[in-house]
């Protein structure tokens, strides 16, 4: 069997095309207009993006397996880091079960090792199969179903209006901004904010204050009953707020609309969204024991690994981690990366850290690298893992001090579609 990775020329996209629609059977390629259609976009797309390519596996010319790589740029700790991004996974379904998977997976976090990344992510189909590749869960994702009514009424609408194209420019540096102050959210471009904003279906709102967007929500409708063209959810597709004054008024046009709207849908990471509401119910009436009323379903997502170690620390040095200091050694299994495998010293002086590999570890840290990844951006807590058995200390004495040095404000946050 010789195999290999290599971007997938332009003479394959018909090959290409075949796999992905076989692969994503939601994405109903199977007319000749439907396939026309999908290569011009994806192409049209490679060539707006120079940080996006589409790379396959090949065995004796034969096209089994593709993916698509971004180069993005992510705010970790405030300041924007290189992560690299898989999305659009597909093998060949003739192939399945004969490791192409594992050798697009093995060839994506080789391919950022190699351009100097410290972090990699991804959606998962799957959250066990990638987490056996080192990848650790995220934060997790809520939608919440809320009456328009229950939306808090504020004081008015006063700074509110609607978007035109020419208003994406302000968008995005709203976004951008926004981005800044938020861990884990990747870089987007204004014509990657454009193009929503600019999409047929959608409607944007933006709050404008003093000369300055500091706000929008970008919306859609979906009709509830076939039978009634008057009933129709408002799907919030994006919503970004720079100020509380900003979301207070956004909250009052969603109360409005109370003679119109049937339900507001939201998707959110903000774990704390639902104390907005006097009543957060969504419509199943559903209670858990012992009455908790049910407010929103949940699911979990995108996945985080730390693609080196020792790299990662490097290049976090800016970050004050809680403030701390002493000596950790991290003993770290990765049996997909192995040079991640073993054990790495690292001195954090009034939290920032330096690598030490001379020096001996006041308190040796074993844990898989899943879960340091889970960690270090944010997504659980050290407590939260000592807890469930998935990381264990040399001295029980420094799980205090451990904990305030991993525990960030907020957990990360990611409203990037790849």
């Amino acid at each position: 069997m010789n195999r290999k990775v290599i971007p997938v020329p332009e003479a394959d996209f018909d090959s290409l095309v075949t796999l992905i629609g076989n692969a994503y059977p939601g994405l109903k390629l199977n007319t000749a207009d439907s396939i026309r259609s999908f290569k011009e976009r994806m192409l049209k797309t490679l060539a707006d993006d120079s940080g996006s390519r589409i790379y396959g596996v090949y065995e004796e010319e034969q096209l089994l397996g593709a993916m698509r790589l971004y180069d993005f740029q992510m705010n970790l700790f405030g300041v924007s880091l290189l992560a690299g991004g898989v999305g659009m996974v597909a093998v060949d379904m003739l192939h399945k079960k004969e490791k192409v998977a594992k050798d697009l997976v093995d060839s994506y976090l080789r391919h950022y090792v190699d351009k100097g990344a410290a972090m990699a992510l991804l959606y998962p189909f799957r959250t066990d199969f990638y987490k056996k590749m080192g990848f650790g869960m995220g934060t997790k994702m809520s939608k919440y179903r809320i009456p328009p009514g229950n939306f808090p009424k504020g004081a008015g609408k006063a700074h509110l209006f609607f978007a035109k194209p020419d208003d994406s420019g302000e968008i995005a540096a709203c976004y951008q901004r926004f981005m800044r102050t938020v861990n884990g959210l990747i870089e987007r471009s204004r014509e990657e904010l454009s193009r929503m904003v600019e999409h047929p279906d959608h409607r944007t709102v933006c709050f404008r204050k003093d000369g300055k967007v500091l706000g929008y929500m970008v919306y859609t409708f979906k009709n509830v009953n076939e039978e009634n063209m008057m009933q129709n959810d408002l799907i919030i597709k994006e919503w970004v707020y720079e100020t509380p004054e900003a979301l207070q008024e956004m909250c009052s046009f969603l109360h409005s609309q109370s003679d119109q709207i049937n339900r507001v849908v939201f998707h959110t990471q903000d774990e704390y969204f639902h104390f907005l509401f006097d009543d957060p119910r969504n419509e199943t009436y559903r209670v858990l024991p012992h009455v908790y009323l049910e407010s929103n379903t949940q699911g979990v997502g995108v996945m985080y690994r730390i693609l080196s170690v020792k790299r990662f620390f490097q290049q976090v040095a800016h970050h004050s981690f809680g403030g701390q200091s002493l000596t950790l050694t991290l003993t770290v299994r990765d049996t997909f990366l192995r040079e991640n495998h073993g054990s790495l010293t690292i001195r954090f002086e009034e939290g920032y850290p330096v690598i030490a590999d001379d020096a001996a570890g006041d308190v040796v840290m074993e844990v898989d690298i899943a879960e340091l990844s889970s960690l270090v951006m944010g997504a659980v807590t050290l407590k939260g893992l000592l807890k469930h058995g998935l990381v264990t200390l040399s001295d029980m004495a420094y799980a205090d001090q451990l904990h305030q040095l991993f525990l960030t404000p907020e957990k990360p946050m990611c409203m990037t579609a790849f």
